[in-house]
């Protein structure tokens, strides 16, 4: 349920909870009828300096009037007061600096401006109700581009092709074109023809005896 927080709702919930001690108040649920009570005592100190009130005179009935106000209005206001500091994470006890008027007054505003479940150096805040909400992050793993750390980084693929190396071998005679092969074959194919065995060549003398007679 939503809380009201105009001025005219605020200020009727002050007079409704003036014995409500175990709620809690938001900032502008306390500030708003406590700066309206602070104005009201500002003003009643400046009309007893200006105008002196004394005896039963139109002056004093006034003031008279207003500090009746305040005094009502007090047990409201240590209601809210309790109320306000519950809210900031702090005990309730803490309002009892309020019997010390003057500097414990101070104090006890000084902790009613903290904001809900505010952290403070004299008791930590605690949750009321279970840990915060977890925030949802943007965060994606699968959007981390960031190179590995360890170890060598991914291979990527080349556009370089073996066969189109144009560069000669290092090692060995230079690649010999088909043509020069074929002219290499055909002068091996006819020296073997040339040198290859005929017997009808052969002319040497016989190894026994004498060589024939020729006809004259």
């Amino acid at each position: 349920m939503d809380r009201k927080v105009d001025f005219w709702s605020v200020y009727k919930d002050f007079w409704k909870k003036s014995f409500d001690f175990q709620g809690t108040a938001t900032l502008r649920e306390y500030w708003l009828p406590t700066a309206l009570h602070l104005g009201i005592l500002a003003l009643a100190v400046v009309f007893y300096l200006v105008f002196k009130p004394e005896g039963w005179g139109l002056s004093a009935l006034v003031f008279y009037l207003i500090l009746v106000y305040l005094l009502i209005g007090l047990v409201p206001w240590v209601a809210l007061t309790l109320r306000r500091i519950r809210d900031t994470g702090l005990s309730g006890l803490w309002a009892l600096l309020l019997l010390f008027v003057g500097a414990g007054t101070f104090v006890v505003l000084a902790l009613c401006a903290a904001g809900h479940g505010a952290p403070s150096p004299i008791q930590p805040s605690v949750a009321l109700y279970g840990p915060p909400p977890i925030e949802e992050s943007s965060f994606d793993p699968r959007n981390n581009t960031v190179p590995a750390l360890y170890g060598p980084p991914p291979i990527e693929e080349s556009s370089f092709k073996p066969s189109d190396n144009m560069t000669p071998t290092l090692y060995g005679p230079p690649a010999t074109q088909p043509q020069t092969k074929e002219k290499e074959t055909e002068a091996e194919t006819e020296a073997e023809t040339k040198t290859a065995f005929d017997p009808s060549n052969n002319t040497a003398a016989p190894l026994y005896g004498p060589p024939p007679s020729q006809g004259k």
